[in-house]
């Protein structure tokens, strides 16, 4: 099940100032449907908060309070049977902790950034007897064999998702394949919005450091960009804990991108199905993704 709640706060009208830019109004003014902020859900087996924005210049002003009371009622039926979840970035942490949410904690999620030379040279790979394969390139059969290790490490039948993302035309997507055609880890890519020279690597799932360390190189080889950087999301408490260990040795530059927040006002705290052990690089979000800061008003 797939099913989007979204909420979005404009300004009312005010006669025909509507068509001029905020930037040129007045200090009485308000513009008429000028886009203050928004927050999109989305209910699969859990409600989880997919990005909550608001216009920086607005925080503290009762804005974001508003959105949320029309979160809180979009969620009321399935929060009562379902764990509600959402990206807790370092601005809200506290405010989520608190009410009406409540919630704790279950990860910290960390980025990095490396041009792909300086990406190669923190994880290098040694000789590899498996097989790179573009998604793209693949048949059927071959792909539910990414699926089903897809499924083996998120805990999630994503099939159709998969099928869907990787058809698009930006998205990047590579396997290891063994001589029996057998799955040993895969890897994506997709451009980010704000930067088009900057690409996301996500997910990275694979059982060793070895083939994690490949895949990091195929993926970056299919994206033919000289002067390219690559952005990595990585969660404490999964096998990527390493990757963490390896930049904080190398003084790669860390930043704190938030946590898994577990509302616990419902009372259900989440048991995570994926495999800890297989999770290297994280999805952060599907798609292209915005990759914007605090400054931004992501919040």
């Amino acid at each position: 099940m797939f099913e989007p709640f979204s909420r979005c706060i404009d300004s009312p009208p005010i006669q025909d100032r509507s068509l001029r830019h905020p930037g040129a109004m007045g200090p009485n003014e308000r513009p008429h449907n000028y886009l203050l902020g928004g927050v999109t859900l989305v209910e699969t087996d859990i409600v989880y908060g997919a990005f909550y924005v608001l216009r920086p210049n607005l925080r503290g002003l009762g804005v974001g309070m508003k959105m949320m009371a029309h979160l809180v009622d979009s969620i009321d039926k399935p929060s009562k049977v379902k764990a509600v979840l959402g990206r807790g970035v370092p601005a809200m942490i506290e405010k989520y902790s608190g009410p009406p949410f409540y919630a704790v904690h279950h990860h910290e999620m960390y980025a990095f950034t490396l041009p792909r030379e300086e990406l190669l040279q923190m994880f290098p790979c040694s000789s590899n007897t498996l097989v790179p394969k573009s998604f793209k390139e693949m048949n059927a059969e071959q792909f539910d064999k990414v699926c089903a290790y897809d499924h083996l490490a998120s805990g999630r039948d994503r099939k159709e998702f998969l099928k869907n993302h990787h058809s698009l035309f930006f998205t990047k997507g590579v396997a290891l394949l063994d001589a029996e055609g057998n799955v040993h880890g895969i890897a994506g890519a997709v451009p980010t919005l704000h930067n088009p020279k900057l690409f996301k690597i996500a997910p990275v799932f694979a059982a060793s450091q070895e083939n994690a360390c490949y895949l990091i190189k195929c993926i970056t080889d299919m994206i033919q960009m000289p002067d390219a950087k690559f952005v990595l999301h990585v969660s404490t408490s999964t096998a990527g804990d390493w990757i963490l260990k390896k930049c904080r040795d190398a003084n790669i530059p860390l930043v704190f991108t938030g946590t898994a927040a577990n509302s616990t006002y419902n009372g259900i705290i989440y048991k995570d199905p994926c495999n800890a052990d297989l999770i290297l690089c994280t999805v952060k979000a599907p798609g292209p993704d915005l990759h914007v800061t605090e400054k931004a008003g992501v919040i």
